[in-house]
């Protein structure tokens, strides 16, 4: 079975099972076709899924829609995810490409603050929260000061990535160095509107020397981001 969204794959490949998220869109929206091909003269037919957004669903339904999907395919303890890799013969599991995690974690933790502020929803206070905790963790496991990580995993995950890793002195993450200004821009664009809005007492401070720790190592270096080797990323 093949999923598509206008026309184009998804990403679920032949028999694979669709997400919960599939499911519950297809309740609403979806076409179902049967193409027939032939092998070795044989006729056979092969159910083929094509999903597509209704245009009678409100803007808050497609927000939903993206919500739930962002859920559950590229989030993970409050990071963001991208460009996910589907299993394959050599790596049986599914995996994503790091690079870009804390920018997209900066940006998803004010979308989620300005969604409790929108909207009241308790989900979208602990979505912020968790996003705001990733982004100071993602200072906290490089070990040093004012380093930020693009991306943490716990150490016996399985992952296939490209970049440069390190894992920590205790064993328990392994991080993404090389650092970029656009990921420290989205670190403390997503911090500020977080600690501006939803954060508590002790959550300020936390954030606070985080992003204090960041800005000094910058303006420490010559306003300069330099890496775990001591070398300008």
């Amino acid at each position: 079975m093949e999923a598509r969204f206008n026309g184009r794959l998804l990403g679920f490949g032949p028999m694979r099972e669709l997400p919960s998220f599939w499911l519950r869109l297809l309740r609403r929206h979806h076409f179902v076709y049967w193409p027939a091909i032939a092998i070795s003269g044989a006729l056979i037919a092969v159910p083929t899924l094509t999903v597509a957004a209704s245009d009678s669903l409100s803007l808050a339904g497609k927000a939903h829609l993206l919500e739930v999907d962002l859920a559950e395919r590229f989030l993970e303890s409050g990071q963001v995810r991208v460009r996910r890799r589907l299993p394959s013969d050599e790596r049986p599991f599914m995996t994503f490409n790091m690079s870009d995690t804390a920018y997209m974690t900066g940006i998803y933790c004010a979308m989620q603050t300005w969604r409790f502020l929108a909207t009241g929803e308790v989900q979208a206070n602990e979505r912020a929260t968790e996003a705001a905790s990733a982004l100071v963790h993602l200072v906290e496991v490089t070990g040093q000061p004012g380093l930020l990580a693009r991306a943490s995993i716990p150490a016996d995950a399985r992952w296939f990535d490209d970049g440069v890793w390190r894992e920590t002195p205790d064993t328990r993450y392994r991080w993404r160095g090389n650092v970029s200004s656009d990921q420290v821009d989205a670190f403390v664009f997503g911090l500020y509107v977080y600690s501006e809005h939803l954060a508590d007492a002790e959550e300020r401070l936390r954030v606070g020397r985080a992003v204090g720790a960041v800005a000094d190592a910058i303006v420490g270096n010559g306003h300069m981001i330099v890496g775990f080797d001591g070398q300008p990323t």
